[in-house]
C-alpha cells in the first residue's frame, strides 16, 4: 500500500473540562493558551465545582491521560485544542420539599455547604438559594 492510500490512524481523543470565571476565560482566550499546571477534569460537574461556571471542553489524546478524575499538563496548552466553551447556569425547575424534609439531619448540614440545595430545618423554615423555586 502506498502512502497516499494508507488509512489515517488518529489516536483516540478525550474531552476534558476546565471550569473558570468569565474574566479568566477572556484572559485565557486573549493569551492563546492555558498556563502550565492548569487542571482539567474528566467530569464537567467537577470542573464547575472546582473552577467556575464557564467551562472549556478541551481535547487530549486519551492514552496520554492518567486514570484519575483530573489531570494537568506541565506545558502550555494552546487554545486551538478547545472544542467548545460553555457558560453553565443553574435553574432548579422543581423541588419536592416533603421528600427533602425526610433527609437525614447530618446530610442536611452537608447540603448547607453547597449552594442550590433546599430543605426544611427542624422549625420548618425554608432555606433556598436565589435559583430555587418553592413548591
Amino acid at each position: 500500500m502506498n502512502k497516499s492510500t494508507e488509512p489515517v490512524l488518529n489516536p483516540p481523543l478525550r474531552i476534558m473540562y476546565h471550569g473558570t470565571s468569565l474574566p479568566k476565560c477572556k484572559k485565557i482566550m486573549k493569551s492563546g493558551y492555558f498556563k502550565p499546571w492548569t487542571y482539567f477534569s474528566k467530569d464537567m460537574a467537577d470542573a464547575i465545582e472546582m473552577g467556575g461556571p464557564v467551562v472549556f471542553l478541551v481535547v487530549f489524546i486519551k492514552e496520554d491521560l492518567p486514570n484519575y478524575w483530573q489531570a494537568f499538563c506541565q506545558e502550555k496548552i494552546p487554545i486551538s485544542r478547545i472544542v467548545a466553551t460553555e457558560k453553565i447556569t443553574k435553574e432548579v425547575l422543581t423541588t419536592n420539599c416533603s421528600l427533602l424534609n425526610q433527609i437525614d439531619e447530618s446530610t442536611k448540614e452537608d447540603n448547607l455547604q453547597n449552594p442550590g440545595y433546599a430543605f426544611y430545618d427542624n422549625y420548618s423554615k425554608y432555606y433556598d438559594d436565589e435559583n430555587t423555586r418553592r413548591n
